[in-house]
């Protein structure tokens, strides 16, 4: 049986790193019942489709170590749903919805509400969708969603699969290794590419000072070939979860250092500001 390999748990690592990153960083937007944007409208509101009741974002916030910065409002966790001003508990009867956190919507597998049912929750939002060149996340981006409306004035529901701006890439390229000591041991450097796409110029600047500051950062890295599932098939949160902090204590895998980070350049693609961070990832193994 192939497992997990020293690549892909490299990426996993740098992923579960970048998405806690940006959350300790305050990167993320709360939908609350009886909160309004400046349009008027209610972000809480979710709407039907089919058995998905899909709220304006997606890429729940459902991370147990998120340090919040003074002066800001810690995520909220997904804990159920209203339903004409009556609350619904996860996995509850008669609906029995799940939270998918990972597309941002409801499911319900039991009693189905109608279109003319009021359906609400609250929620965290990711501001940045962090994800890998092999996603559907990348491939809608680079073909057909590329115009990303913003959408507390506009009526814009991501479906599950759609991701709205400003999104990371992560893009693993060359791989090399190099004499560490006398006596053996080696380095592995890995080259790994993060693009950064947004709608607004700003937002990508943003996010490519905070990914090129972590130079000289070390990550406590996780063995994702034994750890436990954090989110299961349907996006919500596993019996087994533990955070990334938890788990790099309890599935340690080995310390990655950040060696080097280097601003690439910046550029206009269509409507998507893009921006090319480049970071050498070092490991140090011993014979």
């Amino acid at each position: 049986m192939i497992g997990i390999g020293f690549s892909s748990n490299l990426r996993y690592n740098i992923k579960a790193y970048l998405e806690l990153l940006f959350l300790n960083n305050a990167m993320f937007g709360h939908a609350l019942i009886g909160e309004y944007d400046y349009a008027g409208r209610e972000p809480s509101v979710l709407r039907k489709n089919g058995r998905y009741f899909e709220s304006v974002a997606n890429s729940w916030v459902y991370e147990e170590d998120v340090v919040t910065p003074s002066g800001y409002m810690s995520p909220v966790m997904v804990s159920g749903v209203w339903i004409n001003g009556a609350f619904h508990a996860s996995n509850s009867a008669p609906y029995y919805p799940i939270p998918d956190h990972e597309r941002g919507r409801f499911i319900f597998n039991g009693q189905i509400p109608t279109a003319s049912d009021n359906v609400e929750a609250n929620f965290t939002f990711r501001d940045v969708t962090t994800d890998f060149t092999d996603s559907d996340t990348y491939n809608i981006i680079e073909s057909q969603y590329l115009h990303n409306p913003d959408y507390w004035s506009q009526d814009v529901f991501p479906s599950g699969v759609e991701r709205l701006l400003p999104v990371v890439i992560v893009d693993l390229q060359t791989k090399v290794h190099d004499p560490w000591q006398i006596g053996g041991g080696k380095i592995l450097g890995d080259r790994v590419n993060f693009w950064v796409m947004a709608a607004r110029d700003w937002e990508r600047d943003a996010i490519m000072d905070l990914i090129f500051d972590e130079a000289r950062a070390v990550i406590s890295a996780v063995n994702f070939e034994t750890a436990p599932e954090i989110l299961t098939f349907y996006g919500e949160k596993a019996s087994t979860y533990q955070s990334f902090t938890s788990l790099s204590s309890s599935y340690p895998w080995t310390r990655v250092y950040i060696d080097k980070m280097v601003i690439r350049g910046r550029d206009l693609i269509g409507k998507i500001y893009r921006g090319k961070v480049e970071g050498i990832f070092g490991v140090y193994q011993n014979p």
